[in-house]
């Protein structure tokens, strides 16, 4: 690949700021990036997260489905991937 990776990694402290950034001919290509809080690793927030953290994939399903039901709805053109072998790299 000729991609560059741009690693940005912030000192751990009360938050976390990790930002990755790709680039391709020096043109940025994505801008990527997590920031979290620090949170006290105890009985009750290793419960809390072993019940949320599985709704996470479940959300990002559903934001997924609901914005190709809006480009649907658009009337975008939807080619399928064997039609169009001539542009896959």
């Amino acid at each position: 690949l000729d991609i560059d990776f741009n690693f940005k990694v912030g000192i751990p402290g009360e938050n976390v700021d990790i930002r990755i950034d790709d680039f391709k001919n020096d043109k940025k290509l994505i801008a990527t990036g997590i920031f979290g809080k620090r949170v006290e690793l105890n009985n009750i927030n290793l419960l809390l997260f072993s019940l949320f953290i599985p709704f996470v994939t479940v959300k990002v399903i559903l934001l997924i489905h609901l914005h190709a039901i809006v480009l649907y709805l658009k009337k975008i053109a939807f080619h399928k991937k064997e039609e169009n072998t001539d542009l896959q790299k």
